[in-house]
């Protein structure tokens, strides 16, 4: 290194950056286009959604446009510089400890206690002596996997000896593999093609707590929060996270409560005590991010099985209630929904097939379809007549479906 001419300076690929930049201005000047079209259509759709979209993507465009012309990464002799937009950041040698990988993003470089890391761009590995300047760094991520795979070397859990503990931790991390596949398949199952309806809600439901239970079986051997690049254990990611989300995609698309304190507070409490669980069954969920990554999941999994389980065990008849169709949403073919009063409450928004909402004027009589719900939780759907018309069915393959019945 003592050849090397400081400063180097690493500037991100020219082509790359303004074709981006031009994507991003792109889109801003559509987004411009189509807000200001908006304005001027019969019944414009909320003028102040397109306006933030427009205004965000401008902001963006503008950002994009000078990133591009101003960023760059120095590499002196003693220290290293980040150049952005509004800020450069530096860090000197002495106080970096090593490097970890930072995704698609960069790398990351590790400070002591009290220096904050810092984030490099991917781009500068286009020069040789940045590279040799990082692959001098202590590599952080592989030390503690080596680490970590010695300390499984030793667990007896896996084996009477260390051939026989590597090996079987290697089946238990495909069957982690397996597990994950098996999550995200289950997940994209209820979310684009449930059928049997009820049979996907319940995998779905069972998925997570399939991983809880792993972890309290073999804890530390399977982990429910996946910490650094390279994981020596069988990490339950997949299994936790598609399946939570289509659940709670599937209740927000299936289901209409009459109110939404009830569900989310049991929600709530649901986390707080799955929180509790996954603590004491992983170690790792006790850190800052593992707290958030599982909260990001148990809720969403809680309140989405939830607000599905209390229709689907719901074995009370429907409530018939007579409504006045106040709006229509959307369009016929393009997400159709109607707006009905009923017993001096307007219900907003609730989702019906397209023959209804075309054969339904504003002003018609409706009927609102009201169901108790197992756990006290009211929803509706949107009915044609109460008098002498076919009950809706409680389990909806999809609610549009459900409505036009």
């Amino acid at each position: 290194m003592s050849l090397v001419q400081y400063p180097i300076v690493v500037r991100p690929a020219g082509g790359l950056v303004w074709f981006c930049t031009i994507c991003v201005i792109l889109l801003a000047a559509g987004a411009i286009a189509f807000h200001v079209w908006n304005l001027s259509a019969p019944e414009p759709s909320p003028t102040w959604l397109t306006l933030v979209i427009a205004v965000g993507l401008s902001l963006f465009a503008v950002y994009a446009l000078l990133s591009a012309g101003k960023s760059a990464v120095r590499l002196h002799a003693d220290r290293i510089e980040v150049v952005g937009v509004f800020r450069t950041a530096v860090r000197r040698f002495s106080d970096i400890t090593g490097v970890r990988q930072g995704g698609d993003a960069g790398f990351v470089l590790v400070a002591r206690e009290g220096v904050r890391s810092l984030m490099v761009p991917k781009y500068v590995t286009s020069d040789a002596a940045v590279v040799d300047w990082l692959n001098a760094l202590p590599y952080l991520d592989m030390i503690e996997a080596q680490a970590a795979q010695a300390e499984l070397a030793r667990d007896a859990r896996l084996g009477a000896t260390e051939a026989e503990r590597l090996k079987n931790l290697q089946r238990l991390r495909r069957v982690g593999q397996v597990l994950n596949v098996g999550g995200y398949a289950l997940g994209a199952w209820l979310l684009f093609w449930p059928r049997p309806y009820e049979a996907a809600v319940y995998a779905a439901l069972a998925a997570p707590a399939l991983a809880f239970a792993l972890a309290f079986w073999r804890p530390g051997l399977f982990i429910l929060v996946e910490r650094g690049r390279i994981e020596m254990r069988a990490h339950l990611w997949g299994l936790l996270l598609a399946p939570a989300g289509a659940l709670a995609v599937r209740a927000l698309t299936d289901v209409q409560l009459v109110e939404q304190g009830p569900a989310l507070m049991a929600a709530a409490l649901a986390t707080l005590v799955g929180l509790a669980v996954a603590t004491a069954a992983d170690e790792r969920a006790r850190t800052r991010i593992g707290v958030v990554f599982l909260v990001m999941i148990l809720f969403p999994w809680a309140w989405g099985g939830g607000v599905l389980m209390n229709m689907l065990l719901d074995q009370t008849p429907p409530r018939l209630v007579p409504a006045v169709v106040e709006a229509h949403g959307g369009e016929a073919h393009d997400d159709p929904a109607l707006s009905l009063r009923a017993e001096g409450r307007l219900y907003e928004d609730l989702d019906v097939s397209g023959e209804r909402w075309t054969a339904l004027r504003d002003g018609d009589h409706a009927c609102l379809v009201e169901f108790k719900g197992r756990f006290g939780w009211r929803h509706v759907l949107a009915g044609g007549t109460c008098d002498g018309g076919p009950v809706l069915p409680i389990v909806p393959v999809d609610a549009k479906a459900a409505s036009g019945a």
